[in-house]
């Protein structure tokens, strides 16, 4: 979504960033095309002549996802030094800083379960394989000892970034360390753990 001063914006682009506001903190159920109308500055008129349904509205949000998955792709497949720390702290700032970008979008996924997500079946299996594959070749190298399962261990790597993330995003007032700091305590503890 555009940054633009509101006085800037255009009012599609209005009525959009009103439905993600409403949407990431109601869910899509509880963001109304009146609530819209309202949050936006126009009225439910011009809200439906120019998407004619929330669901529409939903679509173009959704639209605008920024998939975290060819990113981790690229560094692990053309930049991992395959220097476990190294690689781990790497990854995790990168795929933290996907979910600030997506922040909004991440809080409807998590709202609603029972609406059509972006986040397919398939890439969350391409995110386990490319994480699986990233362990097995760090277990071939020497790099992390034999019996570590890569399916847990990339369940665990993941959900601990995603975790604070969903931490800073839902509870403002609980006391969380920086990311950078999180993620520089964490990722040697974990490394410890797994080494050969």
């Amino acid at each position: 979504m555009s940054l633009k001063d509101n006085k800037q914006l255009t009012t599609k682009e209005k009525i959009l960033k009103a439905s993600l506001k409403l949407f990431s903190e109601n869910g899509y159920k509880g963001a109304t095309l009146k609530k819209i109308a309202l949050e936006a500055g126009v009225t439910e008129m011009t809200v439906f002549r120019i998407f004619e349904t929330k669901e529409k509205i939903y679509e173009e949000i959704m639209g605008t996802f920024k998939s975290s998955l060819p990113i981790l792709r690229s560094y692990i497949e053309k930049e991992a030094t395959f220097v476990l720390e190294e690689d781990l702290k790497e990854i995790s700032k990168l795929f933290y800083n996907q979910l600030l970008d997506n922040a909004q979008i991440m809080m409807i996924i998590f709202k609603e379960k029972d609406i059509k997500s972006i986040i397919s079946d398939k890439s969350l299996l391409e995110m386990r394989y490319l994480f699986e594959n990233y362990f097995d070749k760090l277990k071939e190298k020497g790099k992390i000892r034999e019996d570590v399962n890569s399916e847990i261990l990339t369940f665990s790597f993941l959900s601990s970034t995603l975790g604070s993330f969903l931490t800073r995003q839902r509870f403002f007032d609980f006391p969380v360390p920086p990311q950078d700091e999180l993620i520089e305590a964490m990722v040697p503890i974990l490394a410890r753990g797994i080494k050969s």
